[in-house]
């Protein structure tokens, strides 16, 4: 998790709402008492303007969703989904060896697995699912348990024909100046960030 971010957990029981941020209850467990079991997972971010996206991040690449897979998470507070992203164009690779084609297991918060024989799901309202064959910036952060985006929803930019949008909405920065860019503005903001922060 990154700096000046919080997490917070609240599981929601069909119309009943528990939280259970710091509570050792697991996905499991409420599984097991009441069934389909949905959580929902609200961290907050300071909003980050594009520079600081990449001065937090390791990787820095355009890829195209290829694959996901849902599962627990190890300690079972969560539903998490490995996200497989083929690289398209790489802007910083860090310790990486990355060429385009080669493929990227992105974590990312949320997800529905069938668990004990019932749904169990997480969402992350502030960034949704990533969609299957679309493409995106990101801005990748290597951290315990995988690559994880920089700053939730704020460090992913979706491509929507020949214009960029913030995953984001309740922490979009640069969404909130920027609105949707065309890419090649989208590349010159881009390449302006990650030569402030070399």
């Amino acid at each position: 998790m990154s700096e000046g971010s919080t997490l917070t957990v609240a599981h929601i029981l069909f119309s009943l709402v528990l939280v259970v941020s710091g509570s050792q209850e697991t996905l499991r467990d409420a599984v097991r008492k009441n069934g389909s079991t949905g959580a929902l997972v609200l961290i907050e971010y300071a909003p980050l303007e594009l520079s600081d996206l990449a001065k937090g991040a390791h990787l820095i690449i355009r890829g195209r969703i290829v694959g996901e897979k849902p599962r627990l998470s190890k300690d079972e507070q969560s539903v998490v989904t490995d996200v497989t992203v083929q690289v398209l164009d790489v802007f910083r690779a860090g310790k990486a060896v990355l060429v385009p084609g080669s493929n990227l297991i992105v974590v990312k918060p949320g997800g529905t697995i069938i668990l004990e024989g019932h749904e169990a799901s997480t969402s992350e309202p502030d960034f949704p699912p990533f969609q299957l064959g679309e493409e995106y910036f990101l801005f990748l952060a290597d951290r315990v348990g995988g690559l994880q985006v920089n700053g939730g929803g704020q460090g992913a930019f979706r491509v929507e024909g020949a214009e960029v949008r913030q995953a984001s909405t309740a922490h979009a920065a640069w969404q909130e100046k920027n609105g949707r860019v065309d890419v090649a503005a989208f590349l010159a903001q881009l390449t302006d960030s990650i030569q402030l922060r070399k």
